[in-house]
């Protein structure tokens, strides 16, 4: 088990520097499509495998969009989601982060990153899901936001992206443990409006 977990702090920490290599292209009049193109080069050079399609969301897309390669899409003054995962056998990982382009959202980033830290805070053996997701409702309630009610976290174990547990962002009642050795992916999602996403075909 251990060396898995070295693994997955290795895999980590590439994923976390794609990101933040991805976050520096993302900028206004930068087509989506060559962003994408870039981290797909970055991890070809490293010989590193996906875990999943990468995603960039803007605007009213909270998540899971993923550009087609024709997509004509040019950033402007928008909010961008950039959601990527790597793999290295069953070892997996998951994560995102957001660019305010327009500057007009840059409270709604802020209460989104401190209710992710109060939820990593949470997280160990033994707390209940329900418990993470209360923390992340009062972080959202005290900047004035809702947390989105149908997306959140989840478990991930063997190769499985989503695995056993639904991380909430609120206390949906759910209090079932988290136990030694669990793998999960905590995924904020606050919004200004009612709190619930739908299936979009964008």
């Amino acid at each position: 088990m251990a060396e898995n977990y070295e693994k997955l702090d290795a895999l980590g920490t590439e994923t976390y520097s794609m990101l933040n290599m991805a976050k520096e292209l993302v900028k206004p009049g930068v087509r989506m499509l060559d962003v994408a193109k870039r981290i797909e080069d970055l991890a070809a050079s490293k010989k590193l495998k996906f875990a999943f399609p990468i995603n960039i969301s803007v605007n009213e897309q909270a998540a899971h969009y993923t550009p087609t390669f024709d997509d004509k899409t040019v950033f402007g003054e928008d909010v961008v989601k950039l959601d990527v995962g790597l793999r290295d056998g069953d070892n997996l990982t998951d994560c995102a982060i957001t660019v305010d382009l327009s500057s007009k959202y840059s409270k709604l980033v802020e209460a989104t990153e401190r209710a992710l830290d109060a939820a990593l805070g949470t997280v160990k053996a033994g707390r209940k899901l329900n418990e993470i997701g209360r923390e992340v409702a009062k972080v959202a309630d005290g900047y004035g936001f809702n947390p989105i009610r149908n997306l959140g976290g989840h478990g991930m174990e063997n190769g499985e992206m989503h695995a056993h547990y639904f991380i909430p962002n609120y206390d949906n009642g759910d209090e079932t443990e988290l136990r030694e050795g669990d793998l999960i992916a905590v995924e904020v999602f606050l919004t200004n409006g009612y709190g619930e996403v739908a299936e979009g075909d964008y």
